[in-house]
């Protein structure tokens, strides 16, 4: 499982995963979760490789989640799995 979150706030992008690890672990998964943050960071790991889910920040610089978001529906981004 690939799990892309993206936050201009580093602080809480590192919270984030480390609460999801926790999750995660319960259940015996350990997903590979790439930090971005800028919506160009989130774009570029999107087109990278495919992606199971996205968390994005709505209020980012250059590009924000629904700029991302917007984006990813329109390229489709090859069915993500």
């Amino acid at each position: 499982m690939r799990i892309i979150l993206c936050d201009d706030d580093t602080a809480f992008t590192q919270v984030f995963e480390k609460r999801l690890l926790t999750v995660f672990k319960k259940y015996g998964i350990t997903p590979e979760i790439v930090s971005a943050h800028t919506g160009v960071e989130a774009l570029r790991e999107i087109t990278r490789r495919p992606t199971d889910v996205l968390f994005l920040d709505i209020d980012m610089p250059e590009k924000d989640g629904f700029s991302v978001t917007a984006f990813r529906s329109r390229k489709s981004c090859q069915p993500c799995r």
